[in-house]
């Protein structure tokens, strides 16, 4: 089990791109909070938007980018 970083988690958060806003989770400031314990990685999403129809969607990129990266 290989450890997680916050600077891996921001680069994968970093690559995903809010289709509203058209501004990644990063340099939009969405990410309100990443917490890592072990290999366990938690992140707190806020929108600036009523986003309860785009909750699954974003939490089914989150997944597959993370499924797909080694470090995870």
């Amino acid at each position: 089990m290989s450890t997680v970083s916050r600077e891996q988690v921001e680069s994968i958060l970093s690559g995903i791109i809010d289709p509203n806003s058209n501004e990644d989770l990063i340099s939009s400031k969405s990410v309100k909070d990443i917490t890592i314990n072990g290999s366990a990685v938690t992140v707190a999403v806020q929108l600036g938007y009523p986003a309860a129809g785009f909750k699954q969607e974003l939490t089914d990129i989150d997944y597959d980018r993370t499924r797909r990266t080694r470090y995870f």
